[in-house]
């Protein structure tokens, strides 16, 4: 059985700050190690969040030791001062409660709490991805997550109310497929389900909430395939 969980929320009231914070390395090696590095983020966040506000995340920008160029990891360093700068995410503690509660009622202790997008993020990160602007989507039945990273950093989050549900209704008006209760039933008169493996490109245009639009190739939907999923559908 489970006994502890990290758990992902969602939150529409949330607050992001950047922040730096400082330390003297005491080691008798001067040298960065583990301990340096995380009484840098306790320094970033002391006496930044307040009785009613809970912390979701830190996420480092950079680190420097005294004047050196900056880095992502200045663990092995050596030096009199290290820096941190970060951002760090906050949510009201209230809106935590109804989660705790839940996992309470099953007997699972809770060990930390965070931004179900960060989770997101790390599933599809890499060098390309962190080398610009990006964005991580995740598209619920009736709702949509969106977090903008700045190479590897959160600068936005937001909560759409819109959801695959519309997307269903899009596709089903392009691709003429007719609902009936639960099941579809693909109508087409300029395909057929021996046009082999000939692919459409499906430009999906996801509304921001600053008016923005995020623009999505869902790419090599092929006609075979939609001809199976309504076959099957139809049981």
């Amino acid at each position: 059985p489970i006994k502890e969980a990290v758990v992902g929320i969602t939150s529409k009231e949330k607050a992001f700050d950047i922040l730096t914070g400082e330390i003297k390395i005491d080691n008798p090696q001067r040298i960065v190690r583990d301990e340096e590095v995380e009484k840098a983020y306790q320094d970033l966040v002391m006496g930044k969040i307040e009785g009613n506000e809970e912390l979701l995340s830190i996420m480092p920008i950079s680190f420097q030791v005294d004047d050196s160029e900056l880095t992502k990891d200045p663990k092995g360093m050596v030096g009199d001062n290290l820096f941190l700068k970060g951002v760090i995410i906050k949510v009201p503690k209230q809106n935590l409660k109804p989660y705790l509660a839940l996992f309470k009622d099953c007997g699972i202790m809770v060990t930390d709490i965070t931004l179900s997008s960060i989770g997101d993020y790390y599933e599809v990160k890499n060098d390309t991805f962190d080398a610009d602007v990006s964005a991580v989507i995740n598209i619920g039945y009736d709702k949509m997550d969106v977090s903008i990273y700045n190479k590897g950093i959160m600068i936005k989050y937001d909560i759409i109310e819109e959801g695959s549900k519309l997307i269903d209704k899009d596709l089903a008006y392009m691709y003429k497929i007719k609902k009936i209760g639960k099941r579809h039933s693909i109508y087409s008169n300029s395909t057929t389900a021996n046009s082999g493996s000939r692919s459409t490109i499906v430009k999906a245009h996801i509304a921001h909430s600053i008016g923005r639009q995020v623009s999505n190739d869902i790419r090599n939907i092929s006609n075979n395939m939609l001809y199976s999923i309504a076959k099957a559908n139809r049981g």
